[in-house]
């Protein structure tokens, strides 16, 4: 949860967007740091991980 409330401090997200820095958050916890997506775009901003584009 603390993860969570640092990044909402440092991005100020949307509503929309609090459900990606939950799901980053989680994965930043967990040590995860690549996220595959076809919606790359809800990511990009965020610096904490890396986002990959499947193909």
């Amino acid at each position: 949860m603390s993860k969570l409330l640092e990044l909402i401090d440092k991005y100020l997200p949307t509503r929309q967007q609090i459900f990606d820095l939950q799901l980053i958050a989680t994965m930043r916890v967990n040590n995860v740091t690549r996220i595959y997506t076809f919606n790359a775009k809800h990511f990009q901003p965020y610096q904490e991980i890396e986002v990959i584009i499947p193909e």
